[in-house]
């Protein structure tokens, strides 16, 4: 169980932190509630306790871990051969899953998509939601500001492709 305060992710809407937890009554069945206040888009929403595994929330990626999914970006290749429907059916799964090595890939393919051959008006989406995801998180666990970090993030994309 988490404790109010504690830093938290939850998969498709990215890092907050439980700001209360309360024991509600919804219909004749009472239960414990966090209310987590959702960073990006400063979103609340409240959760039921006891199905913190099904909603995949999970804790911040320990600053080690943020810091090789960060060099990982410069070195891993992206699979360009696969068609758009499955590509966005393929990123929305990992998305789901909610770990930030999952949505470090969906920005990583997405923003070399974009800078090599555009991005479609679902794929722009994708890119805009994934990247506020890992770039809220990332910049937390590493102290980096939000928006050197998403440079970072595109100039590395763009000297990665222009030594190819």
């Amino acid at each position: 169980m988490y404790a109010v305060g504690d830093k938290i992710v939850y998969p498709m809407h990215g890092m907050g932190y439980i700001e209360k937890i309360e024991n509600k009554q919804i219909g004749e069945k009472c239960a414990d509630y966090y209310t987590i206040h959702i960073i990006n888009g400063n979103i609340k929403l409240c959760l039921p306790v006891e199905c913190k595994a099904e909603i995949r929330l999970r804790p911040i990626t320990k600053k080690e871990e943020a810091q090789r999914i960060l060099s990982d970006f410069e070195t891993q290749e992206i699979d360009s051969n696969i068609t758009w429907n499955k590509r966005y059916q393929y990123n929305m799964d990992r998305l789901k899953k909610g770990d930030m090595e999952s949505v470090a890939q969906v920005v990583r393919e997405l923003m070399t998509r974009d800078v090599t051959n555009g991005l479609s008006t679902g794929d722009r989406k994708m890119l805009i939601l994934s990247r506020g995801i890992l770039v809220t998180e990332m910049a937390i666990v590493l102290d980096w500001d939000e928006q050197a970090l998403a440079e970072h993030l595109m100039s590395v994309i763009r000297n990665k492709l222009e030594q190819k």
